[in-house]
């Protein structure tokens, strides 16, 4: 009966550190004075419009750029954050989706076949790939693709601190000839993710 009573302030003692230590690390950014935001806490994705022409078609494949409709700063302003409150963020998903109306020969399914290859580059041409896709499949109906991420999607902090907007397409093509059309355009949408954390306000 002694040995039981000793042993009982040793159990209690132990369940009372883990349950400290459980709401310490609890929390959604890791920690209790930081948040986690993402499209479950009202962060949607940021869109890209980029077209191209046959004219585009430069030693073998396709590069345009463009700034995002709708920039992550936009967004996080919208929540109450500035970029410069960004503790740290990547890219969880980046899906493309063709734009371009079909043709007579292909009504449904423009743009997608003739494509081989789709990099995403965040920062402009010069800056970090974060997504491709390689065979691009061709959806049979208007949906979206969604591309790989690369290694360096892990982490873009230093991109969304300094509100960078601007994102490459490079385009490897089968069929160049395939591209719009008489002066015309094709068109992608791309849709990048993002999870960003934030201290708590």
């Amino acid at each position: 009966m002694t040995r039981l009573r000793r042993t009982l302030p040793v159990v209690l003692f132990g369940a009372l550190v883990l349950l400290i230590g459980g709401c310490d690390s609890a929390g959604t950014g890791g920690g209790d004075d930081t948040i986690t935001l993402n499209e479950n806490s009202g962060l949607d994705p940021v869109p890209y419009v980029l077209s191209y022409s046959e004219g585009d078609y430069q030693n073998g494949e396709v590069v345009v750029t463009a700034g995002a409709q709708t920039p992550l700063g936009g967004r996080l302003q919208d929540l109450g954050y500035r970029p410069s409150d960004v503790t740290s963020a990547q890219i969880t998903a980046v899906t493309i989706l063709r734009r371009s109306p079909g043709t007579a020969a292909v009504p449904t399914q423009k743009v997608f076949p003739y494509l081989s290859r789709a990099e995403l580059y965040l920062g402009g041409a010069d800056g970090v790939r974060v997504a491709s896709r390689e065979p691009v499949p061709t959806p049979d109906r208007l949906e979206p693709v969604t591309m790989d991420l690369d290694n360096e999607a892990g982490d873009v902090t230093s991109f969304v601190r300094n509100e960078t907007t601007a994102a490459t397409l490079r385009l490897q093509l089968d069929t160049p000839a395939d591209i719009g059309g008489a002066g015309e355009t094709d068109e992608i949408e791309v849709e990048t993710t993002y999870s960003v954390t934030v201290p708590l306000n």
